[in-house]
């Protein structure tokens, strides 16, 4: 639940401030020990993937603009 959380927008500039600071602080992927080390890196992923699909060539981002809107859609109107 919390990775999905991660791609809130809202909370985006507090993820990146968080996720400076730990590589700052000599985080890497020899030294992923703690578990909110390993949770932050995975939301990282997961946001990065969330943002991926004004990146990719028009016809596949048509589609996952089409799927998103019906998502958005589906939480406001049928929720």
């Amino acid at each position: 639940m919390e990775l999905v959380l991660g791609t809130d927008v809202s909370h985006h500039f507090e993820y990146l401030s968080k996720f400076e600071s730990r590589l700052s602080a000599g985080l890497n992927s020899e030294n992923l020990e703690k578990k909110e080390d390993v949770l932050l890196v995975l939301t990282y992923i997961v946001k990065c993937s969330d943002m991926s699909n004004p990146a990719r060539p028009p016809e596949i981002n048509r589609k996952w603009v089409k799927r998103v809107m019906e998502e958005f859609y589906t939480q406001v109107y049928l929720i």
